[in-house]
């Protein structure tokens, strides 16, 4: 099984910070010049989209946050 490189693997932690591919790219550590460009084809890549899907899980079972418990929250302060 192929392996992340460095550099794939310091973009998946820089998306996690705010789901920005191109300034994560440049985070990371790529060209600022093709960082939009390279953004894009990391996500597309399976390994580098399996990596962050592991880290958005990891995050959820840590803050025990997802999208249903802020959808939830947003319906009781609308409710009140």
């Amino acid at each position: 099984m192929a392996k992340l490189t460095p550099k794939q693997q310091a973009f998946c932690e820089q998306y996690m910070i705010d789901l920005n591919a191109t300034q994560a790219c440049i985070r990371a550590g790529y060209k600022e010049d093709n960082a939009k460009q390279m953004g894009t084809e990391n996500l597309s890549k399976p390994i580098v989209a399996d990596e962050i899907a592991r880290l958005q899980l990891e995050r959820s079972t840590e803050t025990k946050l997802n999208a249903q418990w802020v959808l939830d929250r947003l319906q009781r302060v609308h409710d009140r």
